[in-house]
């Protein structure tokens, strides 16, 4: 296991644990309602988002679940830690998990200052009529669970829209509508609930296009 150690003049990030990708974080102006006194004060917080990722197979480790709460325990008890981490993207499974003397991962953060995020998207799924183009899964819940997340202590949440492309013409008007579309309904729900959203179109580097045709996208 190989996490990113943050060198001693490295300013405060978030750190992603468990996940991969790389967030682009679009700032969204908060509605009215209970939750906007708490949304706006923290919304720079987590301004970046470094790499976490727990390569169990390579390190020769098992891939349990009591293996990653021991792993995710081992870096968030890290002396020092809050030093250069002011936030954290958890998974559902380590929102939930305990440290050895019980204390929640959540409380564990907090205490140092973190402030603790949550991924809630449930993964891409083909999109119908377009080229092996997708669309983000996981509003239909989405508000129950943001409410569940905020009560273990969430505080933020991230949702990841891929956007692929290709020479065929990806990423097609359809594509681009609907992880749109599905971006902007999540972060409503999010805010509505108490969660700020880092909103994450993902535009990836595979293929043969040009920086520019990158940008344009």
């Amino acid at each position: 296991m190989s996490p990113a150690v943050p060198s001693p003049s490295a300013s405060r990030s978030s750190v992603r644990c468990g996940g991969g990708g790389a967030a682009a974080a679009a700032a969204l102006r908060a509605p009215s309602g209970t939750h906007t006194h708490r949304l706006r004060p923290r919304r720079h917080t987590c301004s970046c988002c470094s790499h976490c990722v727990c390569a169990y197979a390579g390190a020769g480790v098992e891939n349990t679940e009591e293996n990653r709460r021991y792993y995710r325990q081992l870096l968030f008890t890290t002396p020092g830690l809050n030093e250069y981490v002011s936030g954290t993207i958890t998974f559902e499974e380590t929102l939930f998990h305990t440290a050895d003397d019980g204390t929640p991962f959540p409380d564990l953060l907090r205490k140092q200052g973190i402030v603790v995020g949550i991924k809630v998207d449930k993964g891409v799924v083909p999109l119908a009529g377009t080229d092996g183009e997708t669309v983000t899964q996981g509003l239909d819940d989405l508000a129950k669970r943001c409410q569940k997340y905020y009560a273990a202590g969430a505080r933020f949440a991230k949702w990841r829209g891929v956007l692929n492309i290709k020479d065929s013409g990806c990423p097609s008007d359809l594509a681009i509508q609907a992880n749109v579309q599905a971006l902007a309904r999540y972060a409503s729900i999010c805010q509505q609930n108490g969660l700020v959203p880092i909103v994450e179109p993902e535009v990836l580097m595979d293929g043969t296009h040009s920086v520019e045709r990158a940008a344009e996208i």
